[in-house]
């Protein structure tokens, strides 16, 4: 209910819906991006040595992947993009909120 209460104050002071809207999806781009710079360094690190162990019980004994920059960051991307996208539509019910809701706190 504060979270809906705080949504009108700045719409009280001039925000506008989509402005609101946007401020909530770049808040959860920003954490998208955190996290795949985190699990980049985390798969650059982790990829190598844990299939190389699941592939020698298979039989091959020397695995290594050489991916290319783009094979890295076109996942992040794609999860960066979806993050904004979804949370920008979750952020729907904001046009639902009237300045009004000030006056019955």
């Amino acid at each position: 209910m504060s979270e809906t209460g705080d949504l009108g104050i700045y719409k009280a002071i001039g925000f506008t819906s989509d402005k609101l809207r946007l401020a909530f999806s770049l808040r959860f781009c920003i954490t998208a991006v955190i996290g795949s710079a985190f699990g980049i360094v985390l798969a650059a690190v982790c990829t190598d040595p844990l299939v190389s162990a699941v592939m020698k019980i298979a039989g091959i004994s020397n695995f290594e992947s050489h991916p290319g920059m783009g094979d890295i960051l076109f996942p992040a991307v794609v999860v960066i993009m979806l993050f904004m996208g979804f949370s920008y539509l979750a952020a729907g019910r904001i046009k639902k909120v009237a300045v009004t809701v000030l006056m019955r706190e």
